[in-house]
Parts: C-alpha cells; structure tokens; sequence
C-alpha cells in the first residue's frame, strides 16, 4: 500500500538541512491492520473516518517517521491539534501534504529555519479552473498569469499550491486564518521554477505587508509540489 520513501532534496539544493521525502500510497489496498504494521497509532478521532482519510494519515505518518530516521531522531507520536495542524515535538519543525495517491514530508532541525511549508496539488481540470480562479487570485495576478506560456489551468495549479505552501509555513506562527488575497503572487519563472509570493497585508507583527518569499517547486506528471522555507 505504501511505496518506498523517495528523497527530493536533490530538487530543492536551497533546502539545506531539511528532509524532504515522499511517497506513493493505494487507497484501494488500504488496511486499517497497516497502522499496527508500521507502529503508526492511529487516532481516535480517525477510527471512524473513511478509509481515504485513515490512508491519507498513515501514509503522512509513514514519512514523517522515515525522517526522523533519517535525522536519528526517536520517532513520537505526531497528533493533530483542534485546528488539524499537526504538533510537532519541541526544536522539530515539520510539514505534511497529500493528495490523490501521493504524500509528502519534510522536516528540519536547523536553528536558521523558522517556518516550513510544503503542498502537493495535482492539476485543477480546465472547467474548474474558470470556476474558482477568482477566489485564489486578483485582477492583477490574472494578467500576469495569462500571459505566461504555459496552460492557464496548470499555472493555476501552481499559483493555489504556492498559497496553500506558505500558508501552511506560516500558520503555526500566527495561529491565524487569511483568504487567498492575503498574499500575491509578483514573479514567476517558468525555467527556474520559482515564484514570488508578497504579503498585502500584515499577517502579524513578524510577517507584515511587503514582506516576500521565494516559493521553489517540482513538476510531476501531473502535478506540482511546492516549498516554502523562511530563514531567520
């Protein structure tokens, strides 16, 4: 059900110090008796959840243990707080993703790191793309965004995946929630695979409006995975 972990550090040579792994993982082979097989606890609130969710956690888990390995570190139970984020053990910081039958991990111990955040999108189809792309981004972003060569759908893919990234980098700082307007997008370059993301609007007294962030991403097949790392 769970394929071996595949490192992706080489991808992202910026990521220093971080372990970055992912994983393939069959929801149709899923077995609850998989948990006890990998010494992964299962939580309580998920042992009534469907078997996609169960799977989607266990294969998070699966790589997040793999990490610790790979650092030396003794693996502990990594649970979810009220808000679903997972709570990292203390000087450890870490992020989780998943979608469809992939899933991956990265986590850190370095001093110089402050925040991590990582998304794994696969491409939005064509129909719901001119449904929702409104909400993800603003007039502005629009124009830029069409006038790249590269599939308006797929460049959308990106653009959600980069905003989930940082949000997800940032939210265990400010314990906070903000709309997709809450950051823009400013740069995007197709050959290096980076983007430019801008806060326009305080996020808190350390990410405030202006600041900027270099989003780094991978495409897959059909796919993109995107980090976020924030240096002190």
């Amino acid at each position: 059900m769970l394929s071996r972990p595949t490192s992706l550090q080489q991808h992202f040579p910026h990521m220093t110090d971080v372990i970055l792994l992912s994983c393939q993982f069959d929801i149709n082979a899923f077995q609850p008796s998989l948990f006890s097989q990998h010494q992964i606890a299962l939580p309580s609130k998920l042992e009534k959840a469907v078997p996609k969710r169960q799977a989607e956690f266990l294969a998070g888990r699966f790589l997040a243990k793999t990490c610790f390995t790979d650092l030396s570190l003794p693996y502990k139970e990594i649970i979810n707080g009220s808000d679903r984020c997972p709570i990292w053990p203390k000087n450890i910081i870490g992020t989780i993703t998943h979608s469809n039958e992939t899933a991956a991990c990265a986590i850190t111990t370095a001093a110089n790191i402050v925040a991590l955040g990582i998304d794994l999108e696969y491409d939005i189809n064509v129909k719901t793309c001119e449904d929702i792309y409104k909400s993800i981004i603003n007039e502005q972003e629009e124009t830029f965004l069409r006038s790249l060569n590269c599939p308006f759908n797929q460049v959308m893919t990106l653009v959600f995946s980069a905003k989930e990234s940082i949000y997800k980098a940032l939210y265990p700082k400010i314990k906070q929630f903000f709309n997709f307007d809450a950051v823009t997008i400013t740069a995007l370059n197709l050959e290096q695979q980076v983007l430019t993301l801008e806060l326009s609007k305080d996020w808190s007294s350390t990410f405030q409006q202006g600041q900027r962030f270099e989003c780094h991403y991978l495409r897959f097949e059909r796919s993109f995975l995107t980090t976020i790392t924030v240096f002190a």
